[in-house]
């Protein structure tokens, strides 16, 4: 069951100006989007995997995690709202961006089972980086979705032991390499349980792969990955694969 928001959150939202997320018009307290940007967004269909694009009971994925969802494409303004967020310090679209997918979670589309978590599990930055932008945004998105939904949040469950390159800045094939060995999940408390592993964006789904396969090793059950927006799949539809964009 998703929550109402807190007095605190809206005392928040009524002292602080107000902005569509994706395009920065001002807004009411308490909205997330103006009317414009509500109407053209495209996101993916909660009954199709968005990775492989087929429906869910249909899906062939072989990834360490189970499922993924996502509210947005990362395009026609979620880019901005989650590059704000990144680069910017807007912590509000952290906010904004968690009620999205704390109410994807109970989206009538999507599979029962990402509904079961035990815990949110944010893919962490290297405290160097942590320290340099002062706060994780993953962590926060995950932060308002435990907020809405009373999952708990388990920011100690993983950690980045390594820096690495930036990913966006490497091909498919260097990403994988990137990353090995740059997450450890903690030992502790793990055993059995269904983790919901919660990033900004999914592109080519290197970072959860690493992450879900660390939580794995550490005696997790079954990993579901939830993320702000995801990157459309460039190219022709695979044989089968079913429109995956919606406006809803």
């Amino acid at each position: 069951m998703v929550q109402e928001h807190s007095w605190g959150e809206r005392l928040l939202h009524l002292f602080l100006p107000n902005q569509c997320m994706f395009c920065g018009k001002p807004l009411a307290s308490g909205l997330r989007r103006c009317e414009s940007c509500e109407a053209q967004a495209v996101r993916p269909d909660p009954r199709i995997c968005p990775v492989c694009e087929q429906l869910r009971a249909d899906c062939r994925c072989r990834r360490p995690f189970q499922g993924l969802a996502a509210p947005f494409y990362y395009e026609m303004g979620a880019d901005k709202a989650i590059q704000d967020l990144k680069f910017h310090g807007n912590l509000l679209n952290a906010r904004k961006l968690g009620d999205d997918l704390a109410e994807l979670l109970v989206h009538p589309g999507l599979p029962d089972e990402f509904c079961y978590g035990a815990a949110l599990v944010p893919v962490p930055l290297h405290p160097r980086d942590r320290r340099r932008r002062g706060y994780n945004q993953a962590e926060e998105i995950a932060r308002q979705i435990s907020r809405r939904t009373g999952i708990p949040l388990r920011p100690e469950a993983l950690k980045k032991c390594r820096r690495t390159a930036k990913q966006h800045e490497l091909s498919a094939a260097q990403r994988k390499t990137n990353l090995q060995g740059a997450y450890q999940a903690s030992l502790r408390g793990l055993e059995g349980q269904v983790l919901l592993l919660v990033d900004d964006v999914f592109t080519t789904g290197s970072t959860m792969d690493v992450c879900a396969s660390a939580l794995l090793q550490a005696g997790a059950s079954q990993v579901y990955c939830l993320t702000a927006a995801k990157t459309r799949r460039r190219g022709p539809a695979s044989p089968g694969s079913h429109q995956a964009g919606a406006r809803l």
